[in-house]
């Protein structure tokens, strides 16, 4: 058991953020830089001065300083992303660190406890959230902070579930804020769901105008929940490399109905490369303009699928013959290694 003297504390990843005014920094010492939001707890390694910050109207910026240096800020600047560039911020500022959230508190007006009830609080926060913080968009702000300061394992377990549990919600809003959870946090307990209310739900998601797009007013919940599922391929379950196969087995059937994005063709051909190989023309057939895409895929996989790919691709209309003799060409390496 920690002693009185004793904080455990948690550092922003990366080292720390600096924002402008337009973006938010926070005031509760617990909350840690997991987004696009300012640390509160800086720290410079050469004075051993806290940072300190000041909005200035004038300016319409936040100036920061400690004993030895200041900054301007007019956007959002993660210390440290811009080492060796020509206008590099070098400084020995970073994160001193976060304390735990402490149980039970009031955040923004709710009462949270240990034991929740966690179902009620994010079904409440997903549909009117107690606070979405500046340079934020979805209604899902407010539980993901909830998600990622709660303290155990088992308390995340119960809000990702909850929020999981939302994903058939009537309210297109609410469905959307859960698929924009599970975009951001695709490694969270509940994402499994993801697959299972795509397939089953399907007909009804694609007929859902998705009321969050900020790119067509077109796209529907169906696309916003491929999204989702795409970002899900990325986590390796149980640590152990091994992917969710109910979401790839649903990215595939994507892939060949023309129904995916063009990020989805990278995503599987890395996570399945012999599928990929088996099924390019399919997907090129689905959807002709993913064909540069499909070609850019292929690079790196092994050659004899590739070439069996190629071949096929080759095949399937003059205009896809001509632009993959192009690719080849511009490629001589890929086509003397594809030779038999």
């Amino acid at each position: 058991m920690s002693s009185p003297s004793t904080v455990s504390l948690v550092h922003c990843v990366p080292a720390g953020s600096l924002v402008g005014a337009r973006l938010w920094l926070p005031t509760e010492p617990f909350d840690y830089v997991w987004g696009r939001f300012g640390c509160n707890h800086l720290r410079c390694g050469a004075c051993g001065q806290p940072v300190t910050s000041s909005l200035d109207a004038a300016k319409r910026c936040r100036s920061y300083a400690c004993a030895c240096q200041s900054r301007d800020e007019y956007g959002h600047h993660v210390l440290g992303a811009d080492a060796g560039q020509l206008h590099e911020f070098v400084t020995a500022w970073a994160c001193a660190g976060h304390p735990a959230l402490h149980l039970p508190v009031q955040l923004d007006g709710v009462a949270i406890t240990a034991v929740g009830p966690f179902g009620p609080i994010v079904s409440q926060a997903l549909a009117n959230p107690p606070f979405v913080a500046p340079g934020y968009r979805t209604q899902s702000f407010w539980v993901q902070r909830l998600f990622r300061l709660l303290p155990a394992a088992a308390q995340q377990a119960q809000v990702g579930h909850a929020v999981a549990a939302e994903l058939s919600n009537a309210d297109a809003r609410v469905a959307r804020a859960v698929m924009d959870f599970f975009v951001d946090l695709p490694w969270a307990p509940g994402a499994d769901q993801l697959a299972v209310v795509a397939e089953r739900d399907r007909d009804r998601l694609r007929a859902t105008p998705d009321p969050g797009s900020q790119i067509s007013p077109a796209s529907s919940l169906y696309a916003r929940i491929l999204e989702a599922i795409e970002a899900r391929l990325l986590v390796q379950r149980d640590g152990g490399g091994q992917v969710d196969q109910p979401a790839l087995e649903l990215a595939r059937r994507a892939l060949v109905a023309g129904e995916a994005a063009t990020s989805m063709v990278f995503r599987v051909a890395a996570r399945d490369p012999a599928w990929f190989c088996e099924h390019a023309a399919e997907i090129v057939r689905a959807q002709p303009a993913e064909l540069e895409f499909v070609l850019e895929g292929l690079k790196g996989l092994p050659p004899a699928g590739r070439a069996k790919a190629v071949s096929e691709l080759l095949a399937i209309n003059k205009t896809t013959d001509k632009a993959v003799r192009a690719w080849l060409q511009a490629n001589p390496t890929l086509a003397t290694e594809d030779d038999p």
